[in-house]
């Protein structure tokens, strides 16, 4: 078994268009904080096999003005994520694991429409996004029982559909999204299991 305190960066693209006519396009990075526990089994001598569960928050965020509707600023932002994925690495030495992951990703993001003018904000998607889970990184152990980690992953998530009521009587925008993780944080090691490499 492993817990792992992760501290990491994340990146977040959104991508709005309006009958074919991009409103918006965007991407911000920034700080993320959260944890995430699993285990693993090493066979084969070199060869890993384990699975993770991962939950973090972030305050990713962005901004453009409405190309199409006057006094209107577009904001997205993504306030966390999740994923559970089956983990596969190659021990290169016993102190040293390459590794890459798939599994299902979701995050938390929303996306308004707001009036410079008087202040009214129009919540066009607010919810929950999700889909395939990819990535690859390295472990190395620093110590008994604690390792180092750096990994890259990304969410592919399907384009969706947003109704925002208030701009021209009600348009139906088609929302673009994507999120990259580069995680550095730190494992503990413990209890049952024979210790992955």
């Amino acid at each position: 078994m492993r817990s792992r305190h992760v501290i990491f960066g994340a990146v977040a693209a959104a991508g709005v268009s309006i009958n074919g006519v991009d409103e918006f396009d965007r991407s911000r990075d920034g700080a993320a904080y959260g944890g995430q526990i699993g285990c693993d089994y090493q066979f084969g001598s070199n060869w890993v096999f384990g699975i993770q569960g991962m939950l973090d928050g972030t305050n990713l965020s962005a901004s453009r003005d409405s190309v199409r509707f006057p006094n209107t600023v577009f904001h997205a932002d993504v306030d966390g994520f999740a994923t559970i994925t089956a983990r596969f690495g190659y021990a290169v030495s016993q102190a040293f694991l390459l590794y890459g992951k798939v599994g299902w990703g979701s995050y938390r993001t929303k996306l308004t429409a707001v009036n410079t003018v008087t202040g009214t904000e129009t919540s066009g998607s607010g919810r929950n996004r999700s889909g395939l889970d990819a990535g690859m990184g390295g472990e190395w152990m620093i110590a008994p029982n604690w390792s180092l980690f750096v990994e890259w992953d990304h969410i592919f998530a399907d384009d969706k559909s947003a109704f925002f009521p208030t701009l021209a009587g009600g348009t139906t925008a088609t929302v673009r999204r994507d999120l990259d993780k580069v995680l550095v944080g730190f494992n503990w090691r413990f209890s049952g299991a024979r210790s992955a490499y």
